[in-house]
């Protein structure tokens, strides 16, 4: 799957349904933190272990590095977010 924002591409790589949701998630709301509980809600929309938010995260954050292109950051009190970096 491609994402992409402002026509700029993301992730070459094939990443799953949850994954591909979580990602379009922070990039809509790009300049924002958004909570765990809020992608909870709005990606799962049922109880789930957090363990598969987590595990979304930490799957994202590997491939975009390998992309080079973002980081997704944590703060503990506020949520994710998704910071863009200038490709070369």
């Amino acid at each position: 799957r491609q994402t992409t924002c402002k026509g700029q591409m993301f992730l070459k790589t094939v990443i799953n349904t949850k994954e591909q949701q979580v990602l379009e998630f922070l990039l809509e709301h790009k300049d924002y933190y958004v909570s765990r509980n809020k992608l909870l809600n709005t990606i799962w929309s049922n109880d789930i272990a957090c363990d598969s938010l987590y595990n979304c995260i930490c799957h994202l954050r590997t491939y975009l590095s390998q992309e080079g292109q973002c980081l997704i950051e944590n703060n503990r009190n506020k949520g994710y977010k998704i910071s863009l970096q200038p490709t070369l």
